[in-house]
């Protein structure tokens, strides 16, 4: 700001500009509520559910390490009904060697009621009718 003339502002911020949009890139790995997988539900109505991101997955990193970046999604090991719309499944991490750049949460896209004995006794009944057929 304390520049002799509003030319010299203007050229110096020029260079910083090209300089940030020649050596640095927004690489996108996922959107939210892209859907990452499926996984399953122990003891629910539903077996599978979709799993998304909660969050959008992108990083502003240097050109150079873009293709370098690593994508390492974990899901929780055990699943149990009830699971509520938005609940953490796991998570994907994005990283460069030992450098963790980003975390992002993946979240269940739906809500999986837990099997009750009524339940169970409609898909039993629906199984058997379905057999006979």
């Amino acid at each position: 700001m304390h520049s002799p003339s509003t030319d010299v502002r203007f050229q110096e911020a020029q260079k910083l500009l090209n300089y940030g949009f020649a050596n640095f890139a927004n690489v996108s790995f996922g959107n939210k509520g892209d859907i990452v997988g499926t996984v399953t539900v122990d003891k629910g109505v539903k077996s599978e559910i979709n799993a998304i991101m909660e969050d959008n997955a992108s990083l502003f990193i240097t050109k150079s390490k873009s293709n370098q970046v690593v994508q390492n999604i974990s899901f929780n090991e055990k699943i149990n009904a009830p699971v509520n719309e938005g609940d953490i499944l796991g998570t994907a991490t994005y990283s460069i060697g030992e450098e963790v750049l980003k975390t992002v949460n993946i979240v269940a896209s739906e809500t999986v009621k837990k099997l009750d004995l009524i339940n169970m006794t409609t898909n039993l009944y629906n199984t058997w009718f379905n057999l006979l057929r």
